[in-house]
């Protein structure tokens, strides 16, 4: 608890003249390990050293560091100078900056909308990049007080170094290692979506941006569009089919038991906790 409140030297709620608000007072954190009852804001002390956590820090910031995480989803608002990556296993990372810095990770997605190439360094396996798949309605302003671009994103123009001395990789030049790091691959479109994030504040947090302000690839566009357009064929077969109420109940179930093992296979049972909360 001592170490958590310690990055409030980092993190600063409340104007410059006041003392500010302490960080575990200043972020709403709820804990809940049922996806089948709805989510209640805890104290903070009760959800230290968890799992499968969704972790979402909405601000424009200069920098950031998401060191050493695990099977979590990280969303990161605006970075206006550099975000870096390292020591991370099994985590979904979505982030808009203006450069990205991926260093020593496992099996870990990125949706980047960045404006520099991302850079990978050091050991890392089976990374795989996408473009931006998300907004909150502040996005947009944020993006323009750190000076982020977003009708430019290089999320797959990636650049590849030499592999670094994982214990000391700040002293190490980039590229001074005969291995070669293994490079990250482009997610298939046909397994992209959106990700929803939860309107914990209502009105009182408005902003202008309605929609992803980076635009999506043609792949990922035409795969989006193809998703949304099954959904509604899907939706009015099932309006039209002539079902007795026995076959209604079955079908129902089907469906609520193939959904929920999508949930746990996709990793996106994340985001229902989070949005049960909302």
């Amino acid at each position: 608890m001592e170490n958590f409140e310690h990055l409030g030297l980092l993190i600063r709620f409340g104007d410059k003249e006041s003392k500010g608000t302490p960080l575990s007072q200043a972020a709403p954190f709820f804990a809940n390990s049922d996806p089948d009852m709805p989510a209640a804001p805890v104290p903070v002390a009760q959800v230290l050293n968890c799992h499968d956590s969704a972790i979402y820090i909405l601000a424009p910031l200069r920098y950031a560091t998401v060191y050493g995480c695990s099977d979590a989803t990280i969303v990161l608002g605006a970075i206006g100078k550099t975000v870096r990556i390292e020591h991370c296993e099994r985590v979904h990372i979505i982030v808009a900056a203006k450069r990205v810095c991926i260093a020593n990770c496992r099996e870990c997605m990125l949706f980047l909308g960045v404006n520099q190439p991302p850079v990978i360094v050091g050991d890392n396996h089976k990374l795989q990049v996408a473009p931006y798949n998300t907004f909150y309605s502040q996005l947009e302003e944020h993006l323009a007080e750190v000076g982020i671009e977003s009708n430019i994103n290089r999320w797959d123009k990636h650049i590849t170094l030499g592999v670094v001395d994982p214990h000391d990789s700040l002293s190490h030049p980039a590229g001074v290692s005969d291995a070669q790091a293994e490079s990250a691959i482009s997610l298939d479109p046909d397994l992209f979506t959106s990700f929803l994030i939860p309107n914990w504040f209502g009105e009182a947090h408005t902003g202008s941006t309605k929609e992803n302000p980076f635009p999506l690839p043609d792949a990922y566009l035409e795969s989006q569009q193809r998703n949304k357009n099954n959904l509604e064929e899907i939706k009015q077969a099932l309006g039209n089919a002539s079902l007795a109420d026995t076959q209604k109940r079955e079908l129902s179930n089907a469906l609520h038991v193939y959904f929920k093992d999508w949930l746990y296979a996709s990793g996106n049972i994340r985001q229902l906790y989070c949005l049960q909360g909302d």
